[in-house]
């Protein structure tokens, strides 16, 4: 909930011209010590993990944990099902929602009815590793994954040439 790059730029740059517009917006998002403070809705903020730690301060059972919740967050979910019925609101807009928040939310906004647009800032829905480059070091000529075969990631070892990591990205 603070500008780290081009995508939250996006975000607010977007949020500031619909409120200018007349129309009310709200955030779901993750706590981060650089947030935004006092913000109504942070109560409902997913707890954030770094993920370029993985390797250094969190346990094994941390790193099976966090895995799980890179697909499938439940405490996410709860916390955005518990935001929907506070705030209320028409549509659903999402920008970055694969990590900390993860795609369960959507789910939740099925359930509400509530219908969602999703801005795409890369690849990810196509390519597990953002770029369409097998290990950041040579294009992935086929896209083989661009029709569902995720696990050419894994067999390339597509993220960070780590075979933990493109399973993630399979997953």
């Amino acid at each position: 909930f603070f500008i780290k790059g081009g995508q939250e730029s996006v975000m607010f740059d977007e949020a500031e011209f619909l409120q200018q517009n007349g129309h009310q917006i709200e955030f779901f998002s993750m706590h981060h010590p650089q947030n935004k403070e006092n913000y109504e809705y942070s109560k409902y903020f997913v707890d954030h993990v770094e993920f370029s730690n993985l390797g250094k301060e969190y346990s094994f059972v941390d790193k099976v944990k966090i895995a799980k919740n890179f697909i499938y967050n439940n405490k996410s979910s709860r916390l955005f099902n518990s935001f929907l019925l506070d705030y209320k609101p028409d549509i659903i807009h999402c920008h970055g929602i694969a990590h900390q928040i993860s795609p369960s939310t959507l789910l939740i906004a099925k359930q509400h009815k509530i219908p969602v647009v999703q801005t795409l800032h890369d690849y990810q829905l196509v390519c597990p590793n953002y770029t369409f480059m097998i290990s950041g070091e040579k294009i992935c000529g086929e896209h083989k994954c661009l029709k569902g075969n995720y696990y050419n990631c894994l067999i390339n070892k597509c993220i960070k040439k780590s075979f933990s990591a493109s399973c993630l990205g399979m997953l």
